[in-house]
């Protein structure tokens, strides 16, 4: 599905390849069970507010690559936005896409805040959004 954003996006994928340039954080029962993301925008949110205090409990060397948390831009992202600006003191502006809420976190909106509604859906085309993935249309 991604290779057909290849040549809008050619970050996201090498010239040629199948191999993504970035990493996708895979759904698994122990990272369900670990980081409590069963889906959706709550536990996505909870993640958000308790990353600060998770992340200063490291010891090791922290992560060098930026968490990139996606959200629809719709009205379960007025959640995420609020508790960012309760949790972390930081607004999102109108016209905005993406805040760094902490360190290497970032919250990214499927466009612009203010903008109107918009799902990640928006950017797939009929074809794929008809096509069955693991038992999901």
């Amino acid at each position: 599905l991604l290779a057909a954003l290849r040549e809008s996006y050619p970050l996201l994928m090498a010239p040629g390849s199948k191999e993504l340039l970035v990493k996708l954080l895979p759904h698994t029962k122990t990272r369900e069970r670990i980081f409590n993301l069963t889906g959706g925008d709550n536990p996505l949110t909870s993640f958000i507010v308790s990353y600060r205090e998770n992340y200063r409990r490291i010891k090791g060397p922290k992560g060098a690559n930026p968490v990139i948390v996606i959200f629809d831009n719709d009205s379960g992202s007025n959640a995420v936005i609020a508790a960012i600006k309760k949790h972390y003191k930081l607004d999102m502006p109108d016209g905005d896409q993406y805040i760094r809420v902490y360190d290497n976190l970032y919250v990214l909106l499927t466009s612009k805040k203010g903008s109107g509604n918009h799902c990640i859906e928006n950017y797939f085309s009929a074809a794929t959004l008809a096509k069955t993935l693991s038992g999901k249309n």
